[in-house]
C-alpha cells in the first residue's frame, strides 16, 4: 500500500498488489471508506465485490471525489508506477 495523500483524518491510496482494472484508489477514513475509480472521464464509485464492509455515505462519497479529482494526476502516476509500471488505461 502506497498513500497517496491525505485530508483530515482520510487517506487516499494505492494498493500495490491489487492489480485488477479499472485502477483506482481506496480513501478510508475511521469509520468510511469508498473506492474510486480513476480511469473514468469523471471519478466515479468503483463498484465493489466487497461491499458488506464498505460503509459510507454520500457526503463522504462526495468530499472523496472532490479531493481525488484535485488530484487525480497525482493518484495516476502512483498507480503507474507501482500497479501497471508505468502504463495507464487512457493513455
Amino acid at each position: 500500500m502506497v498513500k497517496v495523500f491525505t485530508y483530515g483524518s482520510v487517506v487516499v491510496q494505492v494498493l500495490t498488489r491489487d492489480e485488477h482494472s479499472p485502477p483506482h484508489v481506496p480513501v478510508v477514513s475511521p469509520n468510511y471508506s469508498v473506492e474510486l475509480d480513476i480511469s473514468a472521464p469523471e471519478i466515479v464509485v468503483k463498484p465493489s465485490s466487497r461491499k458488506a464492509r464498505i460503509k459510507n455515505t454520500p457526503k463522504f462519497i462526495k468530499e472523496a471525489i472532490a479531493e481525488v479529482t484535485v488530484r487525480r494526476e497525482e493518484c495516476k502516476n502512483i498507480w503507474k508506477q507501482y500497479v501497471n509500471k508505468g502504463e495507464f488505461i487512457d493513455d
